[in-house]
Formats: C-alpha cells, sequence, structure tokens
C-alpha cells in the first residue's frame, strides 16, 4: 500500500489519530502530491482534503 492510499483512507476514515498521520505525511513530504491528488479524485474526496488543509494544515504553518 502506498503513502498517497493511506493517506486517502485516513482522509476518508477521519478520525483524530487518522488526521495526526495525515499531518505526518505532510510534514514529512513523503508522498507524492501527483499521486494523491489522482487518488483523491478517484474516491470524491477532493473537497475533504481541502478542508484538512484548510483547517489543519495552513493554520500550523
Amino acid at each position: 500500500m502506498t503513502a498517497e492510499h493511506l493517506m486517502a483512507i485516513a482522509l476518508k476514515t477521519g478520525r483524530g489519530k487518522d488526521l495526526i498521520r495525515l499531518e505526518q505525511f505532510v510534514r514529512y513530504s513523503v508522498f507524492s502530491p501527483d499521486k494523491l491528488n489522482q487518488i483523491l479524485a478517484r474516491h470524491d474526496l477532493v473537497e475533504k482534503w481541502r478542508q484538512f488543509n484548510d483547517k489543519c494544515i495552513r493554520t500550523n504553518e
């Protein structure tokens, strides 16, 4: 299973521990943004990713 797939699963599940793991993937840049975007689009998670990004990632910068 790739990092991008794990990220999509974590995003879809949305539990606290999953969101922490998702933040760690982003912080350490251990994924391909292009691959992640393809997976998110395929599973209709683009909007949820945008919301996560706005709430969790941009506030921690």
